[in-house]
C-alpha cells in the first residue's frame, strides 16, 4: 500500500504539471465536520430511530399547502407531536431505520423503507410539476462558470444531465423526510433549511447545506 501510495503521489505530481489540475480528489481537502456513519466492512448495519414516523395516507391539499413559516419558527422540540400525525403510523411514536453498508470506500449505504409507499408518490407528484432544467457546474468556489465558448460547449457536452428539486418547503411531508434525514445521519435538521441568525451563529452561511 506505500509503495502505491507513493506512486499516486507522483502520478498526480506529473499530471498536475501537465495539466494544472489535481489529479487527486481528495487533494487539501478538510476534514469533515460533521458525523459519518463508519464503514469498516460491507454488511455492516448501524441502527437508529427517529420520531418522524411513515406517513400511510396523504394528507388533503389543504393541509400540505407550502410551509410559510421561517428560522426558529420551525424548530420542533422532542416532547412536540409530530406534524398531521392523524396521517402516519398508527400507534407508532418510533421509526427504526437501518444502514446496512454496500461499500466501503466510497462510503456507500442501503437504508431499507426509508420512505413509505405514500411518501414516494407525493414526492412523484410534486415533481410532476417541475421542469427539469440542465444541471449547472460550478468552480471551487460554488460559483456557476458562465461560458459560451466553443471549448467550453465542448466540456458541458461530455457531462451532461438535467435535474429538478423538491424544496423542503413545498409541504408538509417534505418537511418531515428532511427531518428523518437529519436523524438518519445525526445532524441538526435546522442545517437542511434556512436558519435565523441566532442560529449557528459561528456558520459562515445561513443557508442549507443539502
Amino acid at each position: 500500500m506505500y509503495d502505491q501510495w507513493k506512486k499516486t503521489l507522483l502520478f498526480n505530481e506529473q499530471y498536475r504539471n501537465f495539466t494544472g489540475r489535481s489529479y487527486l480528489s481528495n487533494y487539501l481537502r478538510e476534514p469533515s465536520k460533521h458525523f459519518m456513519w463508519p464503514a469498516e466492512y460491507f454488511g455492516q448495519e448501524h441502527w437508529v430511530t427517529t420520531r418522524e414516523t411513515h406517513f400511510e395516507t396523504l394528507p388533503t391539499l389543504e393541509e400540505v399547502e407550502p410551509i410559510m413559516s421561517t428560522g426558529q419558527d420551525r424548530i420542533l422540540r422532542e416532547d412536540d407531536p409530530r406534524m398531521l400525525q392523524e396521517y402516519r403510523v398508527k400507534d407508532t411514536a418510533v421509526m427504526n431505520m437501518t444502514l446496512r453498508v454496500l461499500s466501503c470506500a466510497p462510503r456507500v449505504f442501503e437504508i431499507p423503507n426509508f420512505l413509505s409507499p405514500a411518501e414516494v408518490q407525493h414526492i412523484l407528484e410534486l415533481a410532476g410539476g417541475i421542469e427539469l432544467s440542465e444541471s449547472l457546474t460550478g468552480d471551487a468556489a460554488g460559483k456557476v462558470k458562465e461560458s459560451n465558448s466553443p471549448d467550453e460547449t465542448s466540456r458541458r457536452k461530455t457531462r451532461t444531465s438535467f435535474n429538478s428539486w423538491v424544496p423542503r418547503e413545498r409541504s408538509v411531508v417534505v418537511d418531515a423526510i428532511y427531518r428523518r434525514s437529519a436523524d438518519l445521519i445525526r445532524i441538526d435538521e435546522s442545517l437542511l433549511r434556512s436558519r435565523a441568525k441566532t442560529e449557528y451563529p459561528d456558520k459562515p452561511t445561513k443557508k442549507t447545506i443539502a
